[in-house]
C-alpha cells in the first residue's frame, strides 16, 4: 500500500511499523501474516490466486497439498476479528484463492506519506453469486 496507515472500521494498519490495532491495542500478527493482508489490501476485492498470494509472501508456490496459506488466513480472520458481523471480510473462493471485501457502508480513512488524508467509501462489492 502506498500509504503509512490505512483505517477500517475499528481496526487500523500501519504500513510503516507493520502492526495492525484493533481498539488501539496491538494485535500481534507475524510477518507473514502481515504481508498476506498486505497482499490483499493491494488487490482488494479481486479474487487473487492462491499461486499469486504465495509467490508474493513466500517467494515461491507452495506444494498442491499444503495448508500453510489456509492457516495463515484462518490465524489473520481470528486476530482481527473478522466475524460475519464486520465489514471487512476475507472470503474464501473454491479452487481458486481469496477474496478481501469491505462491505457496506464500511469506511476507510486512508494516511499517505507525503500528502493530507483521504476519507473514502468502500466500493460496493459485486453480487453474492460472484463469490461462488
Amino acid at each position: 500500500m502506498d500509504c503509512k496507515y490505512l483505517y477500517i472500521d475499528n481496526i487500523k494498519i500501519n504500513f510503516v511499523r507493520r502492526t495492525i490495532e484493533i481498539d488501539d491495542k496491538v494485535v500481534d500478527v507475524t510477518p507473514r501474516e502481515f504481508d498476506v493482508v498486505e497482499f490483499l489490501l493491494d488487490n482488494m476485492n479481486k479474487i487473487v490466486p492462491r499461486q499469486a498470494i504465495q509467490e508474493a509472501v513466500w517467494g515461491r508456490e507452495l506444494g498442491v497439498s499444503s495448508r500453510t496459506l489456509d492457516t495463515h488466513i484462518s490465524r489473520i480472520r481470528s486476530k482481527l476479528q473478522l466475524e460475519h458481523d464486520k465489514n471487512l471480510r476475507i472470503i474464501p473462493i473454491y479452487a481458486v484463492g481469496y477474496r478481501l471485501v469491505l462491505f457496506g457502508a464500511a469506511m476507510t480513512h486512508v494516511e499517505r506519506h507525503e500528502a493530507a488524508p483521504i476519507l473514502r467509501a468502500a466500493p460496493q462489492p459485486a453480487m453474492a453469486a460472484d463469490y461462488a
